[in-house]
């Protein structure tokens, strides 16, 4: 994703500056036509005080734009965010007043800066909302949809899995990743490793199956080959917005907030 600096909706200074962060899911494709409360929708306040992540699939009654994904997460102190290119966060009662939102530019895929404005708009518009079964649906004040997410549901790992384990990617979303020979090892709260081209140190946070990489170095400057350099350059980009992590019939899942995978192996 190709990104330039811009500013939008109050933005703040940096991309980890704002209220909230929320989640990784994945994205259903669904119709978002508007529709008037039933009896098996269960009206609950607005803004929601209830600790969720919830993964958009319909915003104005349109479909999200297929391999983009926006969330939205609740708190008794906010809602904050992913819109796809950018992160969000508002506090309780501000939410009509406008969103604070870091200041990147995404160029691909066709549509995502429209959708993010769309998103944005329908946020600020919605004033009621009802859950559905697994689904949140906010409407404005005259009753019409405007925004629909599906729950987003934890992994029931624990960080201290992590700890003492060595990993080889293997597989990525990402293309232009070499799968070939990044590696990551984990202690209690640093990470190391071989980046494709020069070897990398870092540290991390985890609670529950929320992962941050809170700082990745290169151990030299140097890197002579173009593609080696290009293909660690992605790496670190999506280690530093990974989110999410699990660990399933042995491999170890990383997924970032833009809802990309990458999958590593034991080494």
């Amino acid at each position: 994703m190709a990104t330039t600096s811009r500013r939008l909706f109050h933005p703040v200074g940096t991309l980890r500056s704002v209220l909230l962060y929320a989640a990784a899911a994945t994205v259903m494709a669904c119709g978002g036509a508007d529709q008037r409360p039933r009896s098996r929708d269960s009206a609950i306040a607005w803004p929601d005080t209830a600790s969720a992540e919830w993964i958009a699939y319909s915003i104005a009654g349109r479909p999200v734009i297929p391999g983009t994904r926006v969330t939205l997460e609740t708190s008794p102190g906010g809602v904050g965010g992913y819109t796809g290119c950018n992160w969000y966060g508002a506090r309780r009662g501000d939410i009509h007043r406008g969103l604070e939102m870091t200041a990147r530019a995404c160029t691909r895929p066709t549509g995502i800066d429209e959708q993010e404005r769309r998103f944005a708009n329908a946020l600020q518009r919605a004033t009621t909302a009802a859950i559905r079964h697994d689904s949140l649906v906010l409407r404005d004040s005259s009753g019409v949809e405007v925004l629909a997410f599906v729950l987003r549901r934890p992994s029931p790992v624990n960080p201290a899995q992590l700890v003492g384990t060595s990993w080889r990617l293997r597989a990525s979303t990402m293309p232009g990743l070499d799968t070939t020979r990044a590696t990551l090892r984990f202690s209690s709260d640093s990470v190391s490793g071989f980046g494709g081209c020069r070897n990398l140190t870092g540290t991390y946070a985890a609670r529950g199956d929320r992962l941050r990489f809170t700082y990745i170095a290169m151990g030299s400057l140097e890197c002579r080959r173009d593609r080696a350099r290009d293909a660690e350059e992605l790496l670190t980009t999506a280690l530093g917005e990974t989110e999410h992590f699990d660990i399933r019939d042995g491999s170890l899942l990383l997924t970032t907030f833009g809802g990309d995978t990458l999958r590593f192996s034991p080494q």
